[in-house]
């Protein structure tokens, strides 16, 4: 009877343990002034959407289960609150949807446990330098490379400022932070050239080279990054797809020829199976559909060599019976 006690005390010990490593985020809070009634927790890395419901006050309530510290924003009908959230954490929020709608976060207020990292978003939300599409793509391309310059490190300088005057607080979340608030900038030298030659028509610049620096400055073939970093993928497929196309273009005399190459080029940058998968899906949904025969005839071989992820494959398997 001794022994069956105290087997119990240490199973109730293990539960206890279990219950305080308990992997729960608390989120909870008033929106004055939301449109509609529910608010959606989207949390990228997971591709995943949480709901919960608003009342007639404006509260709202919710709990999820995570295993590891992730990116994820509030969302009430398009307008998004940024929040860190990790095992543990106990957020709770109060703020005016329409202010957050014209860009003003100052008047979010933010309390419970593990928010500093929330606090350091909107604090850049508040504080950052951002530029319009008609700023932007009228600007000769050395201008347009040098204000762009400028704004990443501004926009980085307000992290670091909050980090020196906050030192408790999750270095490595930082600096994924610190990439994610540099993709919209990086992703403008994607929309330059073809934006600027239909808005500012007189300047005839040639683009430098090395002329997208984020290239080189961000980082590439990352599943960390990949994964962790809101709107990281989408980028990064647009940069091995635009080195890919730079090495076949000169090939399109032999289209045969060029759908091999590129599909060899891919094959030989030798990067984590899940970012070529979504490369390789990004090429082969937009060309395969207006392909002649011929050409579909070597997607349809060829696409096993670098595509692994069972729901592309079953995509592929529909379109090209």
């Amino acid at each position: 009877m001794k022994r069956i006690i105290i087997l119990a005390i240490i199973v109730c010990t293990i539960c206890a343990c279990y219950n305080t490593n308990a992997s729960n985020v608390k989120i909870s809070g008033f929106i004055n002034n939301p449109k509609g009634n529910k608010v959606t927790l989207q949390v990228q890395s997971l591709s995943k959407l949480f709901t919960f419901a608003i009342d007639s006050k404006g509260f709202f309530k919710g709990e999820i289960d995570i295993k590891e510290g992730l990116y994820a924003r509030l969302v009430n009908n398009k307008v998004a609150i940024p929040l860190y959230v990790e095992p543990g954490v106990n957020i709770e929020l109060s703020y005016d949807r329409s202010e957050v709608k014209n860009g003003k976060y100052s008047g979010v207020n933010i309390a419970g446990k593990g928010n500093i990292e929330t606090k350091m978003m909107l604090n850049f939300y508040e504080k950052q330098l951002s530029h319009s599409s008609q700023e932007l793509f009228v600007l000769t391309p050395i201008e347009f490379q040098k204000i762009q310059k400028n704004t990443a490190e501004h926009n980085v300088k307000i992290i670091d400022d909050f980090v020196e005057a906050n030192g408790d607080i999750n270095k490595d979340f930082v600096q994924l932070f610190k990439y994610q608030v540099q993709i919209s900038l990086a992703a403008s030298f994607f929309y330059y050239p073809s934006y600027h030659s239909m808005m500012n028509k007189q300047d005839k610049s040639a683009i430098p080279e090395n002329f997208n620096f984020f290239i080189e400055k961000l980082p590439k073939n990352n599943l960390e990054v990949y994964r962790k970093v809101y709107r990281y993928n989408t980028y990064e497929v647009s940069v091995w797809n635009q080195l890919l196309m730079e090495k076949v273009m000169p090939l399109q005399s032999d289209m045969i020829k060029l759908f091999n190459t590129y599909i060899d080029e891919l094959k030989s940058l030798k990067l984590a199976q899940p970012i070529m998968d979504d490369v390789a899906n990004n090429f082969i949904m937009q060309q395969y559909k207006d392909a002649p025969d011929n050409i579909k005839e070597i997607l349809k071989n060829r696409y096993p060599e670098v595509v692994k992820n069972k729901r592309y494959i079953s995509n592929y398997k529909t379109m090209m019976k």
